[in-house]
C-alpha cells in the first residue's frame, strides 16, 4: 500500500487477468465502491470521494486496461471485468459496499449487484447504458476507430479534440467549454488506456444490461443526466426495477461535468439517499 496523504491510499492487488490499481480512502464498515467509464480511471472519482459524507469511506478501482492497472492478456466480458474488481475487494477484506458507476461503470455495477448480491447493499447509477439492439452494430463500428501515429505527432491532435468535442456523440448542444485542466486527466487516462481502449466499450455493447437491472433488490438511485446516454437511459428506464428513485440533474450536457463542476450536486443527492438507506 502506498499512502499518498493522511486518509488516501493506493494498492496493488492481484486478479485472476491481472494486478489491479485501487484508489483508497477512509475507512468504513461498508464503503462506496466508485466504478469509473471507459478510457478513464479511478482518479476521476478523487475528488467526488471527499464530498462523500465522513462516514463512508470509498474504494475507486481502476478497471484492468485502465489507468495503473494491468491489461488484461485478452478482451474481457463485462463479467470478466466485474469478477476481478470483487477478487480485488475480497483480498481487501471487503465483502459488504454499496456501488456508483458512471456509464461502463453502471453496467459492471449492475453487473455486481446481479451476480455478487450479498456483497451489494444498494446501486447508484449515472446513466444506465442500455442500447436498442438495432442501434448496437453501429455503435461497435464507431467504436474501434483510432488514428496511426504520424512522424510529426499531429495525430494527438485527434485525442485532444475528440474530448473536446464529446467524443463520438460530438458538441452540437454543449452548454460550455471546458477548461484544458478538466480535458487534460481524461487525455492522459486515455492514452493509459492503449493500446486497446475500445475493448471496456464493447464488453458494455454485448452486456444485457437491462434484464439484469430488472430483477435487482437493492435500493437503486439512478442519475438521469443530459449527457451522450441520455438516450440509451430513458431507453433504459423499461427496466428501472420498482425500488428505483431517479434524480433529474439538468447539470450539464456531457459526461466531463458530472464529477468534476457536478459534482457536488451528485455527491449531495448521492448522501442522501445513502442515508436513507
Amino acid at each position: 500500500m502506498v499512502q499518498i496523504s493522511e486518509d488516501e491510499n493506493r494498492q496493488l492487488v492481484e486478479t485472476k487477468f491481472g494486478s489491479m490499481h485501487l484508489w483508497l480512502r477512509g475507512e468504513s464498515d461498508v464503503p462506496v465502491v466508485l466504478l469509473h467509464m471507459s478510457m478513464c480511471s479511478g482518479r476521476m472519482h478523487r475528488d467526488f470521494a471527499k464530498m462523500l459524507d465522513p462516514e463512508f469511506s470509498s474504494i475507486s478501482p481502476d478497471r484492468l486496461g485502465s489507468g495503473f492497472s494491468d491489461h488484461p492478456p485478452h478482451q474481457l466480458t463485462l463479467e470478466q471485468y466485474a469478477e476481478c474488481t470483487i477478487e480485488a475487494l475480497e483480498k481487501l477484506g471487503v465483502n459488504s459496499f454499496h456501488v456508483l458507476g458512471v456509464h461502463t461503470g453502471s453496467c459492471e455495477a449492475i453487473e455486481l449487484a446481479s451476480k455478487f448480491p450479498a456483497h451489494v447493499q444498494s446501486v447508484g447509477l449515472v446513466t444506465v447504458p442500455v442500447f436498442k439492439p438495432e442501434t448496437i452494430p453501429e455503435y461497435k463500428a464507431r467504436y474501434l476507430l483510432e488514428p496511426e501515429p504520424d512522424p510529426d505527432g499531429d495525430y494527438l491532435n485527434w485525442y485532444w479534440r475528440w474530448w473536446k468535442v464529446g467524443g463520438f456523440a460530438g458538441a452540437a448542444e454543449r452548454s460550455r467549454e471546458w477548461e484544458p485542466e478538466i480535458i487534460h486527466p481524461h487525455l492522459v487516462d486515455h492514452f493509459l488506456a492503449q493500446p486497446n481502449p475500445w475493448w471496456a466499450y464493447h464488453a458494455v455493447f454485448d452486456h444485457d444490461a437491462g434484464v439484469l437491472l430488472k430483477d435487482l433488490k437493492q435500493p437503486v438511485l439512478v442519475f438521469d443526466v443530459p449527457d451522450d446516454l441520455i438516450e440509451e437511459t430513458r431507453y433504459a428506464q423499461r427496466y428501472f426495477p420498482k425500488q428505483t428513485k431517479v434524480v433529474d440533474l439538468p447539470l450539464h450536457n456531457d459526461v466531463l461535468g458530472h464529477f468534476t463542476v457536478g459534482a457536488k450536486e451528485i455527491a449531495n443527492k448521492y448522501n442522501e439517499f445513502l442515508n436513507e438507506i
